[in-house]
């Protein structure tokens, strides 16, 4: 439930971050990503009211929907938010700014599996079960999204896989 302060509800908070300003919530249980603003109030971000399990990019915020998203990361760079969409076997980029609450699949397909996630990974590789786990900048400017998956410990994607690179 939407609110503020203590009148909003949550199911299963699986992951926060901030982007210095505002946190972002994921729910597991909710299958949506929320917005906590400096002032207590809670909004969706990406996702319907009414908890949906899906897959759905949209442009449309209330069109998106995550099966049980576990972590989320922002990167300050692409200003980008990232999530593990766990039970669809992705890693999602949701947009803050502009259409606020648009996603896109950035990593990951429920067609393609591979045996664990380390090397050789591309936009058609399944991840299974998923979660995000960090986000990693190193000192020469490239960034990589910490993961775990079900068949793999832990593994590393190059953000400017799962970006544009110079965004």
């Amino acid at each position: 439930t939407d609110g503020t302060g203590t009148a909003a509800r949550f199911r299963g908070i699986s992951g926060i971050t901030n982007d210095g300003t505002d946190l972002f919530v994921v729910e597991s249980g909710g299958h949506r990503v929320r917005k906590i603003t400096t002032a207590g109030v809670v909004t969706i971000l990406a996702a319907p009211l009414t908890p949906t399990p899906g897959y759905v990019d949209s442009t449309t915020s209330g069109s998106v929907r995550f099966n049980t998203p576990i972590g989320i990361e922002y990167d300050s760079q692409s200003q980008l938010l990232y999530v593990g969409d766990t039970v669809n076997n992705r890693v999602r980029s949701i947009n803050r700014n502009s259409p606020p609450g648009s996603t896109s699949t950035h990593a990951g397909s429920a067609s393609t599996p591979v045996d664990g996630v380390v090397g050789g990974l591309s936009s058609s590789s399944i991840l299974p079960g998923v979660s995000l786990r960090g986000l990693h900048a190193a000192n020469d400017g490239t960034r990589q999204l910490i993961v775990e998956c079900t068949t793999a410990s832990a593994a590393s994607i190059d953000v400017a896989l799962v970006s544009t690179g110079s965004d």
